[in-house]
């Protein structure tokens, strides 16, 4: 079995059959784009960007990330620049409830290395409670919550299709940080107006399991469209 990155180098070194400067142009034009991106101050709540952004500026080239299915994962993908020695996991169907259970697990198998989990409320409502095995066993993933309150991708169908009936998608949330200190767990707080590069430096420093509640706007979606965008 090939390693991706070395499957990529060897197609990149084959022989072109015809000219691709055109395509691979366009391909670049996406990219600068995604390189410029800068987060902007929403009404309710905060960029999520601005937390991959600062991951991004501090992860380190081991790093195991686990990312759950949601809107929030753009930021993610789009932002944060992974090396050829980072591992990501996912769930190829895009089922939520992967991200917490996985980074406990790989912060078990690969304790000298930094873990970092990505997950929306849905997700973490489902499978949270896997805290108590960090907790029990010594994990210490770094788990970041999206937490805008909100089944993000169906209420994003919902505008779609349906604009102005909205049902079932908004959450009643509990305080997640302090959840992870029930837990025995460091629980930190991102909201408006914080310094966000800060707030992180001191999650990825903790020598410990650490859920990070980043209060998230919920109007700034994901990272190429609002909520109002959806809307026709």
């Amino acid at each position: 079995m090939a390693h991706s990155a070395e499957t990529l180098a060897a197609l990149n070194a084959a022989p072109q059959p015809r000219d691709r400067s055109a395509w691979i142009g366009g391909l670049r034009k996406i990219r600068d784009g995604l390189e410029s991106y800068v987060p902007a101050e929403q009404p309710d709540g905060v960029d999520f960007g601005a937390v991959a952004l600062a991951v991004d500026a501090q992860l380190t080239d081991d790093a195991i990330l686990t990312l759950d299915a949601g809107n929030f994962v753009s930021w993610v993908h789009g932002l944060i620049h992974v090396s050829p020695t980072n591992e990501t996991l996912g769930a190829v169907g895009g089922a939520m409830g992967l991200a917490v259970p996985a980074a406990v697990a790989a912060s078990l198998r690969y304790p000298e290395r930094d873990v970092l989990a990505f997950v929306g409320v849905g997700g973490v409502l489902m499978t949270g409670t896997e805290l108590a095995t960090a907790a029990l066993t010594g994990a210490r993933p770094k788990i970041f919550v999206s937490n805008n309150q909100s089944y993000g991708v169906i209420r994003n169908h919902q505008e779609a299709a349906y604009p102005g009936r909205v049902i079932a998608t908004d959450l009643k949330n509990p305080d997640f940080a302090a959840m992870a200190e029930s837990f025995g767990i460091r629980g930190i707080v991102i909201d408006k107006g914080d310094d966000v590069a800060a707030k992180v430096a001191e999650a990825l420093a903790h020598d410990g399991p650490v859920l990070i509640d980043v209060r998230s706007s919920l109007e700034r979606l994901n990272m190429y469209k609002t909520l109002d965008d959806f809307r026709p």
